[in-house]
């Protein structure tokens, strides 16, 4: 097969197709609800560690008490338990990770309490945990406490680190091979991980294992919000990608109900892996982006799939519909004229795109470390996670169809600055509320989680429309990846609550607030036609007035 790598623009008008197209088709919303399994299977991944590194409350396990009853040949009665407790306390050097050695054992104190003991202590090598919320978790089944206590939230840094190295991998994987290709491959990849995950033999097998799923389960979602957002027309597109959106926090309603019903992790991790097969059954009736077909020169392909979104109406074919017809016709049988490609390295060549790129880069990371700094902590914040998480899911729900009216009224640059500013705000104003008070604490939290869902969904958008369809995915697989390195980051920034509970907030808050400062300094793009090239790209939004990077 030849093919011509041309940097012309293309001939077609694609939005000018789908607004002649009018109203979502079938074959359109058959396409979008396959596409959406992607968003339910990565809230379920990206948020799974909340139950399945759950941290129990534990104790070390006192094998004193059964020295006690041996060697001073005496039952054990709630009263010397009792005893116990007070000792523990008035040596006021007991804690999780430390206990009391036979030799503290002394008879004539255990059976008159008139002796004073000077304990002597070790560290715990096998604890006893509280099963009331949990059967298991990763953190009970691998001793994750203690010296170990950094390790879980560790493993969600690697997985972080998974998800930032496959959204640049597949972004480029997809603007090469198709949108298509890139949904269903790291979603099968995903699917196959997940349920080696839940039969793991030790924390390393279980970190790798999550590992390799953050490679893909974030590429197949960013591919299939990519395909859904250029199969409208631009006036669905908000309602479309919120959509998609919106089943992330579906699947983090999910996992909720799941987690509830399956206290323990094995299951719970094989419970939210299989339903990756579903999209995996139906993937041959999934169509591949007919504005990629048009970027390779594929007209005759592009041409099927746009009379297949007519759904045979009959009506006259547009002058841009019967451009495509003309161009498909006359094309040889085995040739295509395709566009550049371009990659995220012609993009930071442009001074334009660069500043733009860049801005992005910035706003995504912060975005992510705020969404997933809420979303991880809330079970450490009040007394129930599941009630936690799924209040902090159900906050997306208005927050991403009311960014929808923002976007029409306001636009994506001041809608963008308005709810990361917002955001930050309201996570800052943490520091003044104690720990004592978990209702005002989850409140807070869940109001910073409403805006940053709001930020973070509209960023998607925004990316979306700021890249052009020849490195549209490419230039959104890095965004997507920059936001891995906030969500990597986010675990250790949780780790400063050793400074003081509200610390974390703090930081989040700063950075969410200077995010939407950046903001203010992107181009608007509300009622303009997307780039198709780089050249086009870097000319949107090049005479208004910014900084140069």
């Amino acid at each position: 097969m030849t093919k011509c790598h041309c940097s012309i623009a293309i001939m077609v008008n694609f939005d000018v197709i789908l607004n002649d197209i009018g109203v979502i088709t079938r074959l359109q919303w058959t396409q979008l609800s396959m596409l959406a399994i992607t968003g339910l299977m990565a809230g379920m991944h990206m948020t799974a560690m909340v139950f399945l590194g759950y941290n129990q409350l534990h104790q070390c396990s006192m094998p004193i008490q059964e020295g006690i009853t041996k060697e001073c040949n005496i039952t054990w009665t709630e009263e010397m338990t009792e005893s116990s407790r007070s000792l523990k306390e008035e040596s006021g050097k007991l804690d999780q990770c430390t206990r009391f050695t036979h030799q503290t054992i002394d008879c004539t104190f255990w059976t008159s309490g008139n002796q004073t003991l000077n304990p002597v202590f070790e560290k715990c090598d096998n604890w006893t945990y509280d099963t009331s919320l949990f059967d298991t978790t990763v953190v009970s089944e691998f001793n994750l406490v203690c010296d170990h206590k950094q390790q879980g939230r560790l493993s969600q840094a690697v997985f972080m680190t998974g998800v930032m190295l496959g959204c640049t991998a597949w972004g480029q994987i997809s603007d090469r091979f198709g949108r298509r290709m890139a949904t269903i491959a790291p979603m099968a990849i995903s699917v196959g991980a997940g349920i080696v995950t839940a039969f793991t033999k030790s924390f390393l097998q279980f970190t790798i294992a999550r590992f390799i799923i953050g490679m893909n389960i974030m590429g197949s979602l960013a591919s299939a919000y990519v395909l859904a957002s250029e199969i409208v027309k631009p006036t669905h597109k908000p309602w479309v990608c919120q959509s998609m959106n919106a089943m992330f926090a579906v699947g983090v309603c999910i996992l909720t109900a799941l987690s509830y019903f399956k206290r323990e992790w094995r299951r719970l991790q094989l419970w939210i892996s299989i339903p990756g097969f579903t999209l995996l059954l139906v993937s041959w009736h999934m169509i591949e982006s007919p504005r990629w077909l048009l970027s390779q020169g594929e007209h005759r392909k592009a041409s099927r799939i746009i009379k297949r979104f007519m759904n045979g109406k009959e009506k006259k074919d547009s002058e841009e519909i019967q451009k495509l017809h003309q161009l498909a016709n006359s094309e040889k049988d085995g040739e295509h004229t395709v566009m550049k490609r371009d990659t995220i390295l012609d993009i930071v060549k442009l001074p334009n795109m660069r500043k733009k790129s860049l801005i992005q880069f910035y706003i995504w990371s912060a975005a992510s470390m705020l969404y997933y700094g809420l979303t991880m902590n809330s079970g450490e914040i009040g007394d129930n996670p599941f009630i936690n998480l799924l209040l902090s899911a159900l906050v997306e729900f208005p927050a991403l169809y009311l960014s929808i009216l923002t976007l029409q009224k306001w636009g994506r640059r001041p809608s963008l600055a308005s709810t990361m500013i917002c955001s930050g705000t309201v996570c800052i104003c943490i520091m003044f509320v104690p720990k004592e008070i978990p209702w005002l604490n989850v409140t807070l939290a869940s109001v910073g989680k409403f805006f940053v869902s709001m930020g973070f969904s509209i960023a998607w958008i925004y990316a979306t429309e700021l890249y052009p369809t020849t490195a549209r995915n490419a230039g959104h697989g890095i965004c997507n990846s920059c936001a891995r390195l906030g969500g990597m980051t986010a675990p250790f920034v949780a780790m400063l609550d050793v400074l003081g509970f509200a610390v974390p907030y703090v930081v989040f808050g700063i950075m969410g607030v200077m995010a939407g400062i950046l903001a203010l300094l992107l181009p608007e793009v509300l009622g303009k036609k997307i780039p198709e090239t780089l050249q086009e790209a870097e000319q949107f939004g090049k005479k208004r007035k910014g900084i140069s990077l």
